[in-house]
């Protein structure tokens, strides 16, 4: 069987398909690892390269699937860097995916990568740079080659066959095709931090996520005058840490980047009469943008075993998402139907027709790039689909339904630090509410008279003191979360339609709904509210309800600015 190899050196999730290439029961090469004397077996059908899943990492959630010839399913549950030696006078760092499989593989990949050939006449593997050989050893062994592979059969993934560049992971020896660059502008003198130490489990994963990055070129040893500290995050979904720069000094001393960041509200503006949506997760996304040559000196990270500078982006960098988001609408400039914030992209189109066009179009501006897509994570084609925390269908916007059950399901908060994650949670929401601020009027009077608790030491000792609940207080925690239960579908906003502004004022709150005229009824679009301080509450009916009119202008200034719109109130 003849496969186009594909090389980079690390596999993300993609979507695998497996297939017999040759008869079930083949003499295959085998080669031992002199460092973990682990035995591999050579197959050059297989685009990538695995090794077995232990009993531990199998109780981690699966990452991806592969699927095999006999519609059999074969998890993976992440990736591992190994240093292999196979006596050639070199060390060979590989990035392999973990699988529940019973043999480690070394793919075409790894083989393409390093020049190695494996010759089965004289039982060994012979190395093309150095000219040397590897003795192993001939076994029958069950083959089940992996190819990469899209294995849905619509016509949105047939059209990724026509761009199979954007599919597989960026080589490391592939030049950038853009011009993008991250800058970090610093006052100051340069910030100095001692190495953490680490415990031994994160401290061998740390090592081996550095040798991968270092063998694609994304980090390299360093003699800077800088040094940030080296910090562990738990990978989600999984019980694997990902090392990551502690940037938080490098930051306070950069000059912010002011390119805006779109509102996560204003992707829904263009959306009425779209009926397919699809969804694009871009692979490393931020590792695909290169650091300022003078500037690679200031992302010097300290560990315990050595001092390492990155040349490309890295997450923690405070004017990242800046960069990112200028590279993305450079990317995306003048295409129709397509909506990206930072590397979140959605493409909307009102038949199938204009989205094939749509991606199309969207794939060949990848391609000319250099970026690449997540096969795997991304969405085409469907009538409802999922984006930034919400649920996007023709006909409005709502809430994730496990989102809202995590507010649902949130216990009575016991200290401030609770308190201010809850309310955190559902101001997600909040758009969604009509008279959100009433409703937690009750609640949010136990913040009163708390000062930030990054600021003040003071304050940090009373947010985990008791909070002291009474009858009102109690019954506003329920209503808010059947108010999440109850959330309401806004409508996407029509071109042109007739606006309505609906306003009203209580003792505690203001707030309004904007809605438009469509087919002889009135739609919401969004919902404002805002509780009034204590001088307000003092107010007049009369004037609280103006300052409800005149707070709900301007908070929807941007819709109702130079447009014709009717205001009602209950106030004579």
């Amino acid at each position: 069987m003849c496969s186009t190899v594909h090389m980079a050196g690390k596999r993300n999730h993609q979507r695998i398909a497996a297939t017999y290439s040759l008869p079930k029961e083949s003499r295959r090469l085998i080669i031992r690892d002199r460092i973990t004397n682990i035995s591999f077996l050579v197959d050059t059908g297989s685009d990538v390269s695995l090794i077995p899943a232990n009993v531990y990492q199998k109780r981690n959630s699966s990452q991806q699937t592969l699927l095999a010839a006999n519609s059999s399913n074969i998890n993976v549950y992440g990736q591992k860097t190994l240093s292999l030696n196979f006596n050639l006078r070199r060390d060979f760092i590989w990035t392999f995916q973990i699988a529940d499989v019973s043999t480690p593989i070394l793919g075409a990949d790894f083989l393409h990568y390093f020049g190695l050939v494996p010759d089965l006449r004289n039982k060994c593997l012979r190395d093309t740079k150095t000219k040397l050989q590897s003795v192993g050893h001939l076994k029958y062994a069950n083959l089940h080659s992996v190819q990469i592979s899209i294995s849905r059969d619509t016509v949105f993934h047939k059209l990724l066959k026509e761009f199979p560049s954007i599919t597989k992971l960026p080589n490391p020896n592939q030049p950038v095709k853009h011009n993008t660059v991250h800058h970090i502008v610093t006052k100051g003198p340069p910030v100095v931090a001692k190495p953490r130490r680490l415990a031994p489990d994160r401290l061998k994963i740390a090592k081996s996520e550095f040798q991968n990055m270092m063998h694609l070129g994304h980090l390299r040893p360093s003699k800077s005058n800088y040094a940030s500290p080296l910090h562990m995050v738990p990978k989600k979904g999984t019980l694997n840490w990902r090392p990551v720069g502690d940037y938080r000094a490098l930051n306070s001393q950069t000059l912010k980047d002011k390119y805006p960041i779109p509102c996560i509200a204003d992707f829904t503006a263009e959306l009425h009469e779209s009926k397919i949506f699809s969804r694009i997760d871009l692979i490393k996304a931020y590792h695909q943008i290169p650091i300022h040559p003078e500037d690679i000196h200031k992302t010097a990270i300290c560990t315990p075993f050595g001092l390492f500078e990155s040349t490309r982006m890295q997450f923690g960098l405070c004017n990242a998402s800046a960069t990112f988001q200028r590279f993305i609408d450079e990317v995306t400039r003048g295409l129709p139907g397509v909506y990206a914030f930072v590397d979140d992209i959605l493409i909307a189109s009102k038949n199938h027709e204009d989205h094939y066009q749509h991606l199309k179009t969207l794939f060949s501006r990848f391609d000319e790039y250099g970026l690449c897509i997540n096969v795997s994570k991304c969405i085409f084609g469907t009538s409802t689909i999922d984006f930034l925390g919400f649920n996007l269908s023709e006909n409005g916007i709502k809430p994730l339904p496990d989102k809202a059950k995590c507010i649902l399901d949130f216990p009575k908060p016991d200290t401030l630090t609770q308190l201010r994650r809850f309310l955190g949670m559902f101001n997600f929401y909040r758009c969604f509410i009509p008279k959100a601020a009433h409703i937690l009027a009750p609640i949010v009077q136990f913040l009163e008279g708390h000062t930030n608790k990054k600021k003040f030491h003071s304050s940090v000792r009373k947010s985990f003191e008791q909070l002291k609940w009474n009858e009102n207080a109690e019954q506003a925690f329920l209503a808010s979360k059947n108010a999440i239960a109850e959330a309401t579908l806004l409508r996407h906003p029509i071109p042109g339609a007739q606006l309505s502004l609906w306003v009203d004022a209580s003792d505690v709150a203001i707030g309004g709904t904007l809605s438009q005229l469509s087919q002889g009824k009135w739609e919401p679009i969004a919902f404002f509210s805002m509780k009034l301080n204590k001088s307000q509450q003092k107010w007049s009916t009369y004037d609280r309800e103006l300052f409800s009119i005149y707070s709900a202008i301007r908070k929807f200034r941007h819709m109702l600015e130079g447009r014709n719109f009717s205001i009602y109130t209950d106030q004579k």
